[in-house]
Order: C-alpha cells, then sequence, then structure tokens
C-alpha cells in the first residue's frame, strides 16, 4: 500500500528471514524424507544420485522477496506451502494399460504448481488420490 502512495516500505524483513530460516530447519526431515523417496528408485537402480547429492541441503527452497511486501509475519504453514509447491513429482501414467504398442512416457508437472493447477483435481485425502485430465 505504502508503495502505491509513494512512500518508502515499512519492512521486517530481517524478521521475516529469520522466520523463514526456522520453520525451514524445522520442516528439513519431513523434506529430506520425501527427497529420498523420490530417489529411492534411481539408487536401487544403480543411477546417478547427482540430483539427489545437490538437493540436500535444499538450497532449492528460498526466501521469496515478494513475502517483504506483502507479508507481516511468516507462519510454518507459508514455508509448507512453498515446500509442497516445489516439490518434484514421479506419477505414472500409463493410458493404454492392456496395449503396450501406445504405451508412452509423460513429464507431469507438480499437482500444486502454477503449470499443474487445472490439469489436477484432488478426489479425496493424500497425494495419492488427484484425479487429471491429460490431452491426448
Amino acid at each position: 500500500m505504502l508503495v502505491k502512495l509513494g512512500r518508502p516500505v515499512l519492512s521486517n524483513a530481517d524478521e521475516l528471514r529469520r522466520l523463514f530460516d526456522t520453520w525451514k530447519k524445522e520442516l528439513s526431515s519431513k523434506a529430506l524424507e520425501r527427497i529420498r523417496r523420490h530417489f529411492w528408485s534411481d539408487f536401487e537402480a544403480g543411477r546417478s544420485l547427482d540430483s539427489y547429492v545437490s538437493m540436500r541441503d535444499l538450497d532449492f527452497l528460498e526466501f521469496q522477496e515478494e513475502w517483504v511486501l506483502d507479508r507481516e509475519h511468516l507462519a510454518k504453514a507459508d514455508v509448507g506451502a512453498l515446500l509442497d509447491a516445489t516439490r518434484k513429482y514421479r506419477i505414472l501414467y500409463v493410458p493404454f494399460v492392456f496395449d503396450p504398442s501406445r504405451w508412452c512416457v509423460m513429464e507431469l508437472p507438480n499437482p500444486l504448481s502454477a503449470a499443474g493447477r487445472g490439469l489436477f483435481r484432488e478426489i479425496g485425502a493424500g497425494a495419492t488420490r488427484l484425479k487429471f485430465g491429460i490431452a491426448q
């Protein structure tokens, strides 16, 4: 609001960053478990784990600068939502399960990301209960 009036922004950026770091640290075990599950099949197959190693420090989970302008407080749920939005999914979609000649591999976007909105509709509780429409 102050920006629209041509006034300097009153910011509590340091406090927001401190809260972000606190919540990120508190959510790190949950996030690391998700990352481990995501790369488990690569580990079992003996594939490279370079991507896993690069994600372990959670550098992909970054403080959002727009929070400085539109937030007075940062809740744990805000950082959790950011973690969910940056989450990577591996979704197996087999449209023609009984016709192997028509099988194909599709990379689907994260259902919680901007790219995934509109493709997915939750039909129950939990991450495994999503229904989606795909142009074929």
